[in-house]
């Protein structure tokens, strides 16, 4: 659905890719952290299917392998050498896997399959030292599931669906919330936050979303800039804003940063309302307040922030979020 090369990197910055050759075999590579492939690639042709994760200490590949007829797929443990561990383990009956994670500590696994009744389902699965265990735990999704990711603290996994739907499976209570999103557009991809406390979403259609662990929204979408670009993959950046930089990439090859502090959203307003009537000669105490405050912690910054809060420059200079009115 994203139309990109399939991809997964380490905290150690290995990188593995799913390459696939005119005969649509597809076979996986492992780049080392100084951009170094690996000669030997993983697996053999027509095997390997189109999903992959690394662990985060790098020592641990899985990806899903296509079963003989093609018509399934399973799961396959590999070393850091590209060697299988263990035999490959299917996460469900019935079912072909579209999305696999690796757990923040490195010991579990969470695949999110579709069902040939037209239901999913998501599984977690352990790791021992001859593969995967395949005392699995199961848990059954309504509708069609298209993206799982782990939570920073292990506790929890959010599920995206092809019609925008979200779920979160507590994993120490194995509950499943409410649903929530439903935008009507396949999630492509999802991210938590680092503090675990909120949720971003990427869909087809190029928007990027933030949710509460409640489900509730936080502001609106940032949308990208052409009908025809999609979200490939999204990650929150520790080093800019204490994890509060959302980076997001396309499927045109362009890589955007979006901030998701309430200070963004305040430049976005204030950025907008620059040359409007209300604030260029303000009658009220409440316009003089929102000129004030927009020409103190926005309009003199060094720096400005893009549309929808899009970061637009290599540096930002942080601010306070004010107490003075906010233009609306």
């Amino acid at each position: 659905e994203s139309g990109g090369k399939p991809l997964a990197v380490s905290s150690k910055g290995y990188v593995v890719v799913v390459d696939e050759n005119n005969e649509s075999e597809s076979r996986l590579t492992l780049w080392h952290p100084g951009g170094t492939p690996e000669r030997q690639p993983i697996g053999i042709p027509k095997t390997n299917g189109q999903e992959v994760a690394i662990s985060p200490e790098s020592q641990r590949i899985v990806s899903t392998v296509v079963n003989e007829g093609g018509s399934e797929n399973s799961i396959q443990l590999w070393d850091i050498q590209g060697k299988p561990i263990g035999k490959p383990v299917k996460p469900d009956r019935d079912s072909s896997v579209l999305s696999i994670a690796f757990s923040p500590d490195g010991q579990q696994i969470v695949s999110g399959s579709i069902k040939f009744n037209g239901q999913s389902s998501v599984c977690l699965l352990h790791l021992q030292v001859d593969g995967l265990d395949k005392n699995k735990l199961c848990k059954p999704i309504p509708g069609n599931l298209s993206r799982v990711a782990f939570s920073p603290d292990n506790k929890t996994v959010a599920i995206g669906q092809k019609d925008g739907g979200l779920y979160l499976w507590n994993l120490q209570t194995n509950t499943m919330g409410q649903r929530f999103g439903a935008t009507g557009q396949p999630v492509l991809s999802i991210a938590f936050s680092p503090d675990n406390k909120t949720i971003a979403s990427g869909n087809r259609d190029g928007s990027v979303r933030l949710w509460n662990l409640d489900g509730t929204p936080i502001g609106g979408a940032f949308q990208t800039y052409t009908n025809s670009t999609s979200v490939s993959s999204i990650a929150f950046n520790k080093a800019i804003g204490d994890g509060k930089t959302v980076i997001v990439a396309y499927t045109d090859g362009s890589v955007r940063f979006w901030q998701t502090t309430e200070d963004a959203f305040l430049q976005v307003a204030c950025n907008r309302l620059h040359d409007h009537p209300v604030l260029k000669d303000p009658k009220t105490e409440a316009a003089k307040g929102a000129k004030e405050t927009c020409e103190k912690y926005v309009w003199n910054l060094p720096e400005q922030p893009g549309q929808n809060g899009e970061i637009t420059t290599s540096k930002t200079t942080p601010v306070t979020t004010p107490k003075s009115p906010v233009p609306k």
